[in-house]
């Protein structure tokens, strides 16, 4: 199952940017660079299925648990993943109409956080992780 796979690698992200004692912004780089391969596939969507949706809570749960060993060193850091969660009662597909009205500033960076968790759980994901 992707997610299960998804879980895994950014399992392991986590790890090695803990034990190399990296901050949480080299953790949050993994996502920049899911955010840049997905930007033009997430703009193509025009629907998001059940199945996406609940994928995508499940990855936000699961991102929330694996913060808290990085909260431990960056409160903050850890308050804007609630803060990313929280936009959740969003509807996926309004959050993608926003965004392609550009009616949300884009460097607002808990939405940047809410689009990379929703492009990180597309069924593109597989061809990145071969690439990182």
């Amino acid at each position: 199952m992707l997610l299960k796979g998804l879980k895994h690698d950014l399992k392991e992200n986590l790890e090695v940017c803990l034990t190399q004692k990296e901050t949480f912004e080299f953790y949050i780089s993994f996502f920049d660079s899911l955010f840049n391969e997905f930007t033009k596939f997430v703009l193509s969507i025009h629907y998001y299925s059940e199945s996406d949706k609940i994928q995508i809570k499940e990855l936000a749960d699961y991102l929330i648990e694996l913060s808290f060993g990085v909260s431990k060193k960056n409160m903050n850091s850890y308050n804007r993943f609630i803060t990313v969660y929280d936009m959740f009662n969003l509807s996926l597909t309004e959050i993608s109409n926003l965004y392609r009205k550009k009616r949300i500033y884009l460097e607002n960076y808990e939405f940047k956080l809410l689009l990379k968790l929703i492009f990180s759980s597309s069924h593109e994901l597989t061809n990145l992780l071969e690439r990182l």
